[in-house]
């Protein structure tokens, strides 16, 4: 039950940054403010929990460390750009120009089109899932 929790956790994380992100971008700021403060009470909520050390009713084998962190960037590599786009009113295949990621894309479109953007992103979102879910197979 744990690994679901981290699961949800990081989805929560990257969906509710890309879509107060895009829909600032788009214009409806007040919207995109109140999406930014449900994103960061809860944030906030979680993290003082943890601190404080609230005991776990869920399953005591939780993923390790290093595969909540790596599934959490494989996550975001996988769902966060997508998310973006259509918060921002974008077409879902658009690839911005500014940060590494993008022009990394960007040449990747140029050589072979939007094929193996969408694999990349495919693959990091099935591996993303079993690590956060603590898949031992």
């Amino acid at each position: 039950m744990n690994n679901w929790i981290i699961l949800l956790a990081a989805l929560f994380l990257i969906a509710f940054e890309a879509t107060y992100e895009g829909v600032k971008t788009r214009g409806k700021h007040l919207f995109s403010e109140i999406v930014e403060l449900v994103y960061l009470t809860v944030i906030t909520g979680v993290f003082l929990s943890w601190i404080t050390a609230v005991p776990s009713i869920f399953d005591p084998d939780p993923a390790p460390f290093w595969k909540v962190i790596g599934g959490y960037i494989l996550l975001r590599i996988g769902i966060f750009d997508m998310i973006w786009n259509i918060s921002a009113g974008q077409s879902i295949s658009y690839i911005g120009i500014t940060k590494l990621s993008d022009k990394f894309y960007q040449k990747l479109k140029t050589l072979w089109g939007m094929s193996p953007i969408w694999m990349i992103r495919g693959i990091a979102f099935v591996i993303s899932l079993a690590w956060l879910l603590n898949y031992k197979q």
